[in-house]
């Protein structure tokens, strides 16, 4: 593994050095960061004499993970960071919902007041998750040793992860000894480690690897200014003045230009307005929360049925929702049990609780019902038919 410290601009240098060699691979954090350079690249042509980019060759890091390392444990696919912070994310809020005696002792409050708020010790839980077998390791090297509560803790969690991990046919690289990583005869450039949070558990890996680059920032970042607005307004307004000196007076070009902004849908249409006022090209990069994605959201449609103790609403809301990869041939069964349960809210006044059970039991009777209606029915022989006629 080669390592390297690189300025955003001499990051465009080797994308555009080595762009054209088919064996090169490009890694990058995210796949907004990945959109961002390819977009620079075909966006500035005239510099970088790129007109089309081999997007097989642009890879975001995790989808590098799950198409180059593989367990020996065939099946098996890392996982992917999003998912372990889904994990984390359902870690914290089964064991607030857990009775007092069942919730972590030490590595969270156990307490309501602290273990319904939680989620600020999400990083610091994600981050363990990696080192937790060689806690396991320790324990069972040494069988006499006497577990305190943050140990078992630990224990605890490590056996959650690990349950997690074979149900869903996922493993941890740092508890793996024998990765493969299949080169296929490639170069790898990657961007940006520093902000990869599993970047260390495969560091190893490729150090094993001559073809393996590594570009971070540099260490010394230059002194930098902080300036103070009364309100968003003028902040936005001086901002944009500033842009236009600095490019008016050659410090710097269109391109080299870039915004950071924590709340982009408030302040996005603000933003488009002024550069449109002063003719400033642009194009804006955002992320989505992941509740918002169609796939993430099931997660959070089926959190909040639990929340809300399986209320009316929000398991309407989850049987309606097309999203959901539900079986073609059960739409029908899904749309009848709304419905009855509507019908138990409003006319019987079932509590909240029971509707859906007291729902499906009914489904299930009618269900029952019209199959030993079918069966008690039988063709008449035509004589009879005649005589039924003749009547």
């Amino acid at each position: 593994m080669k390592k390297q410290f690189l300025s955003p601009s001499q990051i465009a240098d080797i994308l555009i050095k080595n762009i054209k060699d088919p064996d090169s691979v490009f890694i990058f954090p995210t796949d907004t960061v990945l959109n961002s350079w390819a977009d620079f690249l075909i966006l500035n042509h005239e510099k970088t004499n790129v007109q089309a980019i081999p997007m097989e060759r642009f890879i975001a890091w995790d989808k590098f993970k799950s198409h180059y390392l593989h367990a020996t444990k065939e099946g098996f696919d890392t996982i992917p960071s999003i998912l372990k912070t889904l994990f984390v994310h359902d870690l914290i809020l089964k064991n607030a919902q857990a009775p007092a005696q069942e919730r972590f002792q030490v590595i969270i409050n156990p307490d309501d007041e602290y273990a319904s708020n939680a989620f600020s010790f999400s990083t610091w839980i994600y981050k363990n998750l990696s080192s937790l077998n060689l806690l396991e390791k320790r324990y069972k090297q040494n069988p006499d040793y006497q577990k305190d509560a943050e140990d078992l803790d630990y224990e605890k969690l490590y056996y959650q992860y690990k349950n997690f991990l074979e149900q869903n046919r996922l493993y941890e690289p740092s508890w793996i000894d024998d990765i493969e990583f299949d080169t296929e005869g490639k170069h790898f450039f990657l961007f940006y480690p520093e902000i990869i949070e599993d970047f260390g558990d495969f560091i190893e890996i490729f150090e094993r690897c001559d073809n393996f680059n590594v570009f971070e920032f540099p260490k010394n970042t230059p002194n930098v200014k902080a300036y103070f607005y009364k309100d968003s307004r003028t902040e936005l307004r001086q901002t944009i003045l500033r842009i236009i000196e600095l490019v008016q007076n050659k410090k710097a070009d269109w391109s080299d230009i870039a915004l950071s902004i924590p709340d982009i849908d408030t302040y996005r249409p603000y933003l488009e307005r002024e550069f449109a006022i002063y003719n400033i090209p642009y194009v804006i990069k955002s992320g989505i929360p992941l509740t918002k994605n169609s796939a993430a959201r099931i997660f959070k449609e089926i959190s909040d049925c639990y929340t809300s103790n399986y209320s009316f609403e929000k398991v309407r809301s989850l049987l309606l929702d097309e999203c959901v990869p539900w079986q073609e041939q059960h739409k029908k069964n899904r749309e009848a049990l709304v419905r009855v349960g509507n019908e138990l809210r409003t006319i019987c006044s079932v509590d909240e609780k029971n509707i859906w059970f007291v729902a499906i039991n009914q489904k299930k009777r009618n269900l029952e019902l019209k199959s030993n209606f079918k069966k008690a029915q039988f063709p008449l022989p035509s004589e009879q038919i005649a005589k039924l006629q003749e009547v």
